[in-house]
């Protein structure tokens, strides 16, 4: 009991725990992860070494080597979380969340269910960061649902929600997709009319070299979660797994605000110094009311039990109603 009541980081200086992220090199999202692991090193010892950029793959790639123990923990959106389980995918749906007064709320919320589930598939989680909201970014004007057709549209393989949005919704705009994981985005530019992402995505990706549109309002939430292999976190005395979640926990909420901040200053920075220029989408209550119609039940059917469905949207519905 003493011995675990006066811990020193020293004594675990040897503890080291690998971590994966498609964050790109250099960018702000691996910055961050960066900042999380030194304070984590300062204040318990325990050092997260981060991999991050193409060399880990993709999302899905990070997922079956976190469950096939190559890595000890990792940094993931819901493409990643929801490869792990579904109920991630409740979130991402298009219109779910539509602002950060929201998307506070869910995260806030949501965070002792997600931590019971991911527990129970051998994970501890550290908490919910978010990327921000996506709109989606152009080669073309998209004013109405009618200039969607014959436009070719980036689907993120292996993803639920990427999926669901174009067989459900969008292929019946007349898009077409190109399917290709997110590192061959740039490199299929030349094929891709339309992706989407939160504006700092764009940038860190470097997407913003081949289209020129900023299709306002957005359309989709997304976020991020850090993760850490059970087996390796019960590794260590039950002080040090405190710290470890309450350094992740609050440099998230940290993060959050961070990203935000990118996320207004870097669609400032394309409409300003990039060229591009903003189309806004009247008919967006139609393309909502397509997902709510198409897409929504097939995901509550399949992926979202009914229970956590009802109850995320009880919640959002309280908050939209003032209660």
């Amino acid at each position: 009991m003493f011995q675990t009541a006066f811990i020193s980081p020293v004594a675990f200086a040897n503890a080291k725990f690998r971590c994966a992220s498609i964050a790109p090199k250099g960018s702000s999202f691996e910055k961050i992860l960066q900042d999380i692991s030194d304070k984590i090193k300062e204040k318990t010892g325990v050092e997260i070494v981060f991999f991050s950029g193409s060399i880990v793959g993709d999302e899905i790639d990070i997922a079956k080597d976190l469950k096939n123990r190559k890595y000890d923990c990792a940094a993931l959106t819901a493409q990643g979380l929801g490869f792990i389980s579904s109920y991630f995918t409740m979130l991402e749906l298009p219109f779910m969340i539509k602002n950060e007064k929201e998307a506070d709320l869910m995260r806030k919320r949501l965070s002792k269910a997600f931590r019971e589930i991911l527990t129970s598939q051998g994970y501890i989680f550290g908490g919910i960061v978010e990327v921000g909201f996506d709109n989606f970014f152009s080669k073309f004007p998209i004013t109405t649902l009618k200039d969607f057709a014959g436009k070719s549209f980036w689907v993120w393989k292996d993803n639920k929600i990427h999926e669901g949005i174009f067989k459900n919704v969008m292929k019946n705009l007349g898009v077409k997709s190109v399917v290709v994981p997110i590192w061959d985005i740039e490199k299929f530019g030349k094929e891709i009319d339309i992706v989407w992402a939160p504006p700092s995505v764009v940038l860190a990706f470097g997407w913003y070299r081949f289209v020129n549109y900023i299709i306002e309002p957005p359309f989709k939430y997304l976020l991020a979660g850090i993760i850490i292999s059970k087996t390796k976190f019960d590794s260590l005395p039950q002080q040090i797994q405190n710290d470890l979640i309450d350094i992740i926990e609050s440099l998230a909420e940290e993060a959050t605000l961070k990203i935000r901040k990118e996320n207004q200053e870097s669609k400032k920075f394309m409409l300003s110094k990039l060229g591009f220029q903003t189309s806004y989408l009247k008919d967006v209550d139609e393309l909502e009311k397509l997902f709510r119609e198409y897409m929504w039940p097939e995901f509550k059917e399949k992926y979202i039990p009914s229970w956590f469905f009802i109850s995320v949207m009880t919640e959002i519905l309280k908050l939209r109603s003032g209660q």
